[in-house]
């Protein structure tokens, strides 16, 4: 079975989580899927998928705004899927409010963690372990352990998280991961 094939068996999965972490937030979301990869690790693949379901609950729960003024009523959040070289690449992009880098740095001021002086820094805190902006907590978000567990879970398959957002258009991430599993 081609990796595409094994992937497209967890879109039923992975677009009930969304519909769950839109539910919990008041939200409307839709997931879209694009792309397609020809081969990866079985046993990577299925690492992936952890750090891929936070990702998509950040992305509701955190990105997508209950009022949608000027935007479409239903938020989407898309995951785009492409070879490049010896890697696989996985884009997850929200079109919501992007990140706020105010509530970035008040929550890091609460926490004692020292505030950086430009806006690219500041968005590096979201990284950092216990640190949410989520108002509302619920049990499938806002306790401030999902994206430290992302990036940990992206550098334990070898690879890189990188993202970028733009105030009121959205962020994206993007994961890239060997194809197949190296070892040490």
């Amino acid at each position: 079975m081609l990796a595409s094939e094994v992937f497209q068996q967890y879109v039923p999965r992975l677009e009930r989580l969304v519909e769950q972490v839109a539910r919990d937030y008041n939200k409307q979301a839709e997931l879209i899927v694009e792309g397609a990869y020809d081969k990866i690790d079985q046993q990577m693949f299925n690492k992936l998928l952890i750090p891929l379901e936070h990702l998509l609950r950040n992305a509701v729960s955190h990105g997508l705004e209950e009022d949608r003024t000027g935007k479409p009523e239903i938020g989407k959040v898309t995951i785009q899927l492409r070879n490049e070289g010896t890697e696989m690449v996985v884009d997850v992009t929200d079109d919501g409010a992007g990140l706020d880098l105010e509530a970035i740095r008040q929550k890091a001021q609460e926490k004692n963690i020292p505030i950086p002086d430009n806006d690219d820094e500041i968005k590096q805190l979201i990284l950092e372990r216990g640190l949410t902006t989520v108002k509302k907590v619920t049990t499938t978000s806002g306790r401030g352990n999902g994206m430290d567990i992302i990036d940990k879970g992206i550098k334990q398959l070898n690879g890189t998280l990188e993202f970028s957002s733009v105030t009121g258009q959205g962020t994206n991430f993007t994961i890239r991961i060997p194809l197949v599993a190296r070892n040490g």
